[in-house]
């Protein structure tokens, strides 16, 4: 990630992935490579800067629960 300039506190987020440019094929943006990314910036950043390995699976299922179980 290239980090701009002049930044604001909110944009010191050193864990978001760059996103590669988007494929010409619709059949390719299903790939791991696209979407992984995608996937893991949208994570809160709480998530995305933890360290320990159980503690980041507490987490990452906790908010994947919240967003599905809340909508009943």
């Amino acid at each position: 990630r290239n980090p701009k300039r002049r930044s604001v506190r909110l944009d010191d987020d050193y864990f978001l992935l760059n996103i590669p440019a988007m494929p010409h094929f619709k059949r390719t943006e299903g790939a791991f490579s696209i979407s992984g990314p995608k996937i893991w910036n949208d994570l809160p950043y709480a998530i995305r800067c933890l360290s320990d390995l159980i503690l980041f699976k507490k987490a990452l299922k906790t908010f994947y629960f919240d967003l599905v179980y809340n909508d009943i």
